[in-house]
């Protein structure tokens, strides 16, 4: 009864999704529509800073011939936001809109160090801390002390845990 019911309950949810244009229907086989570009264009041009720095991703791209990403976090998240290519780059693992740990890439831990200590405390009681590499620090402990000696400072650079070429600069807020 419980799962006819649960069926019964998503059906009529993807119904209306259909009927409103955010889902596509082939044949019982639901999709996102493409109806979700307009609000999602829409919040990433809100995103603060994202104007600002598109000519910073790109000139960085440009003489490291990397993938340059700027990311921003949302609930407890890290959010890959914008991108720009260098032209050695290698296929991204990530794309925009990806989200991922911020524990597990090296611009999430600029961002954590960046953050007062409560907010990190909560972050990390929400989503933990798990392993992704080797080198990925699980112990709240000792992510504290890895964020509290490495606070941002101008070219401080942050090693990345998910991909060992991966590194960002990060340069503060002013």
């Amino acid at each position: 009864m419980h799962s006819s019911y649960q069926k019964a309950r998503c059906t009529i949810t993807y119904g209306t999704l259909a009927q409103l244009g955010y889902l596509t229907n082939d044949n019982g086989t639901y999709d996102l529509s493409l109806r979700f570009l307009t609000p999602g264009r829409y919040v990433q041009k809100d995103i603060a800073f994202a104007a600002v720095v598109r000519p910073y991703l790109e000139d960085l791209a440009s003489k490291t011939g990397e993938i340059v990403w700027y990311i921003v976090e949302e609930d407890g998240k890290a959010v890959y936001v914008q991108k720009a290519t260098g032209n050695d780059a290698l296929q991204p693992y990530a794309s925009i809109g990806t989200r991922c740990d911020l524990h597990s890439i090296a611009g999430g831990k600029a961002i954590l160090a960046a953050l007062p200590d409560d907010n990190v405390d909560k972050i990390v009681e929400e989503h933990g801390l798990e392993q992704r590499t080797d080198h990925t620090i699980t112990s709240a402990s000792e992510k504290k002390k890895s964020l509290n000696t490495s606070q941002p400072k101008p070219g401080k650079t942050f090693p990345a845990t998910t991909r060992p070429t991966d590194a960002t600069v990060i340069r503060p807020k002013r």
